[in-house]
């Protein structure tokens, strides 16, 4: 029984503790042609946050600078999904304390996107027009 309370605090005390923080995402102009690439400004409590990643939908190069000096680059996996015409790409990089989960959500050739970064328990999300 007190396994179980004990179990039932620590999600209630970890959802309690977890905040969401939205932006607006804005497609950039890159130099690479091939890449889609966009930026997002996140305005919390006590600092403004700029993101931005790219990818290349080709190679499924992702490239993040989350601000604050982190960057996580890699290859992302990739899910077609034909009924809404999304693609997702996700990206998980890093150790703690800076590990962090990365989904981008992409349709109308690039022209609408989605950016989420998951982070202790935190979730930036930024979406498009």
């Amino acid at each position: 029984m007190k396994k179980a309370l004990g179990i039932l605090f620590c999600l209630f005390a970890s959802a309690s503790f977890s905040k969401d923080y939205v932006g607006r995402l804005k497609r950039i102009d890159d130099r690479e042609i091939r890449n889609f690439s966009y930026e997002c400004r996140i305005q919390t409590v006590s600092k403004e946050i700029k993101l931005r990643v790219s990818i290349n939908p080709e190679t499924r190069f992702m490239r993040t600078d989350l601000g604050e000096g982190i960057r996580v680059n890699g290859f992302a996996s990739e899910t077609i999904d034909d009924k809404t015409g999304t693609t997702h790409y996700f990206l998980q990089g890093g150790s703690a304390p800076y590990a962090q989960q990365l989904t981008l959500l992409i349709r109308n050739d690039g022209n609408w996107a989605q950016f989420k970064k998951t982070y202790g328990g935190n979730e930036f999300s930024c979406k498009g027009d």
